[in-house]
């Protein structure tokens, strides 16, 4: 089992905020997950492609220095940086328009446009979840946290249709829908990291 110091400091992951942190966390990324020439208006494809690759790059550079830092730092103080930096992504995905600042947003953001939550968050909380359980209910703790994960997934693999019905009922360009949902996606990132601040 785990000391009773370590318990109380990581017991917070299992009440409700962070349940709703594990759900609202994939949903972003998964609901933006269309990025295509359409979502910005004067981009081409490689370009896109570009901006997935160094989303991906930014994720990487993530775990990186989950690896090397985030013991000296303080898993909390990790939770926060990492989670303020997906914010400020987000929020930049849904104000610019030029290519260099779109770069650096995915790279900050972590952004991850493969459809699945991976990352520098996934490997942080999957380090502290076997501590917040004793030996017996730790399979079980690991269980239904992927379950939360899958839910979000789940989620915003739904809320991918959201720029289709705002370009519809909003009558809104293409651009302009694709920027909104990025909106959203700040919003859910900001709700995230709020609830990392009660841990």
């Amino acid at each position: 089992g785990i000391t009773r110091h370590a318990e109380k400091t990581l017991r917070p992951l299992f009440m409700p905020h962070r349940v709703k942190a594990a759900i609202s966390r994939p949903v972003g990324p998964v609901a933006t997950d269309v990025l295509c020439p359409q979502t910005f208006e004067g981009l081409h494809a490689a370009q896109i492609g570009l901006l997935v690759a160094v989303g991906l790059a930014g994720a990487a550079s993530g775990t990186f220095f989950v690896s090397f830092w985030a013991d000296r730092l303080g898993r909390r103080n990790s939770l926060l940086l990492l989670s303020g930096c997906a914010v400020a992504g987000a929020i930049g995905l849904a104000l610019f328009q030029n290519f260099s600042w779109l770069a650096a947003a995915c790279f900050i953001g972590m952004v991850n446009a493969m459809g699945r939550e991976r990352g520098a968050l996934f490997t942080l909380e999957q380090t502290l979840l076997p501590e917040t359980a004793g030996t017996s209910d730790r399979t079980k703790a690991l269980a239904w946290y992927n379950v939360l994960l899958d839910a979000g997934q789940a989620i915003g693999s739904l809320l991918g249709g959201l720029p289709f019905l705002l370009s519809r009922w909003a009558d809104l360009s293409e651009a302009s829908a694709h920027r909104a949902s990025f909106g959203l996606y700040a919003g859910l990132a900001l709700l995230s990291f709020f609830l990392y601040t009660r841990l």
